[in-house]
């Protein structure tokens, strides 16, 4: 399992596009801007959602917020701007971004999810979260890049990462209840009665798997979480998550364990962490029952648009990106489809792995905890 940045924008000539999504249902998608919270960070909620085309709806763009210069300016996405709603009322999946990423670098698969019934919320701060006094009386930039070249740099990303993940889990929370008041009652008349917003799924993508983790400690309306290609941090990594579980990871190796030992600080702190997490997630894997899923030949970046955007060549060996998505697709609706939806598990019936380039493991729920209110299918 990798951890990386998620890349800004950059620019190519070739105009880039997204998969178109595979469900049946035409997918609209929606701004919603929050209040600052008590911290003074403000959220933006970017949904999609099965919608109504009509006539003068226009595609959105990928990025609101992304500059001029940005590749991202010339991305096309599937989804109706502003669109009407479907009939119906759906379950809700919540999204976590990356570290340092913004609300909509998964939009890939929070359109295929809306295409087939979902809406997906995605949390995002444009303007980050500023600093915070730790503590210990250290004064720490919540916005700064994860840094693990030094023990010093390694120690205060660790403390940022904990932080970062309690904080933006309790912005998931209030996301949710935003959701809840809108299903109620939406001012704008476009959202009431369309939230199931009393079971939800949470997906989170890098060290929004961490976000995605703590979010189902703080709120028992979260049923069901996926995490893709993320480490944990904080009371999440010692303790797990006691909801139905899903990790799908790239085929990174394990570090050596002679990295432990190693004099280069970065490779050291690497391994250090990894193993860390690897040996945690496994014990909690243990305790509480879940899944985990290699995708072979994939990449930190193939579980986000990213690598659907990027113009670089692919390394020999590489799954395609078209393919990881795909996969990633088949899975996420599955998953979510059964303990939100209780429609059969599909791709995860069984122990298996339908396709060649997944390699699964998989944790029976111990008998302790069955029966127990730990997000069993409706």
């Amino acid at each position: 399992m990798a951890l990386a940045l998620m890349g800004g924008g950059f620019f190519a000539l070739a105009q880039p596009g997204l998969p178109a999504p595979s469900g049946p249902l035409p997918v609209g998608t929606m701004r919603l801007e929050l209040p600052a919270v008590a911290d003074g960070h403000s959220l933006v909620l970017v949904i999609w959602y099965p919608a109504i085309t009509a006539p003068g709806l226009h595609h959105a763009a990928y990025r609101d917020e992304a500059g001029w210069l940005s590749r991202q300016q010339l991305v096309k996405t599937h989804a109706w701007r502003d669109a009407p709603v479907a009939a119906g009322r759906f379950a809700v999946v919540l999204y976590a971004h990356g570290w340092g990423s913004f609300a909509q670098d998964n939009t890939a698969l929070m359109e295929d999810l809306a295409s087939h019934g979902f809406v997906a919320a995605a949390i995002g701060t444009p303007q980050g979260f500023g600093s915070w006094t730790s503590p210990d009386g250290k004064t720490l930039n919540l916005d700064g890049p994860l840094d693990i070249s030094t023990d010093t740099a390694a120690a205060t990303t660790v403390a940022i990462g904990t932080r970062n993940a309690e904080t933006r889990a309790a912005d998931l929370k209030r996301a949710l209840d935003t959701l809840a008041a809108l299903d109620a009652h939406d001012p704008a008349g476009r959202l009431t009665g369309h939230l199931r917003t009393d079971r939800v799924g949470v997906l989170g993508f890098s060290f929004g798997g961490a976000v995605a983790a703590t979010a189902s400690q703080l709120d028992a309306r979260i049923a069901a979480v996926m995490n893709m290609d993320g480490w944990l941090f904080g009371a999440a990594q010692r303790e797990g998550v006691a909801v139905p579980y899903l990790v799908f990871s790239d085929d990174t190796p394990l570090p050596p364990p002679a990295d432990v030992q190693s004099s280069d600080p970065a490779r050291r702190n690497f391994a250090v962490l990894m193993g860390r997490d690897w040996d945690l997630m496994r014990r909690n894997l243990v305790c509480h029952g879940g899944d985990y899923l290699t995708l072979t030949g994939a990449r930190h970046a193939d579980f986000s648009d990213e690598s659907l955007l990027a113009w670089r060549p692919r390394n020999p060996g590489a799954i395609a990106p078209v393919r990881a998505t795909t996969i990633v697709r088949e899975y996420a609706l599955a998953f979510f489809s059964h303990w939100l939806r209780g429609e059969p598990p599909g791709v995860l019936a069984g122990t298996g792995a339908p396709f060649p380039e997944v390699r699964r493991e998989t944790w029976p729920i111990p008998p302790q905890q069955v029966g127990q209110p730990r997000g069993s299918a409706p």
